[in-house]
């Protein structure tokens, strides 16, 4: 009865050896996982300020490119229609 019960409790400490090994090594995923999150969240705020600068500086060009249409349009305007209607 006694062998059995020292038989019970080494089987108990191995198994909660093994449960808190097992508990350690889910709390190093954690950590590592966390950590993981911080970068990554970090890099996808970098990516939306590129996405930001990127949007401001193509609006920029589209302001500059409507402003070159315009200004061409007046050109063709004074080259063509101009001169006929002096005629």
């Amino acid at each position: 009865s006694i062998k059995l019960i020292e038989n019970n409790e080494s089987i108990l400490t191995e198994e909660n050896d093994n449960l808190k090994q097992q508990n350690k090594n889910l709390q190093n995923q954690i950590s590592s996982l966390n950590n993981e999150k911080s970068r990554l969240q970090a890099e996808i705020s970098e990516l939306n300020n590129s996405i930001q600068s990127l949007k401001e500086i193509t609006m920029e060009q589209i302001r500059v490119i409507l402003d070159l249409v315009n200004q061409l349009k007046e050109i063709i305007y004074e080259k063509i229609f101009s001169p006929t209607i002096q005629l």
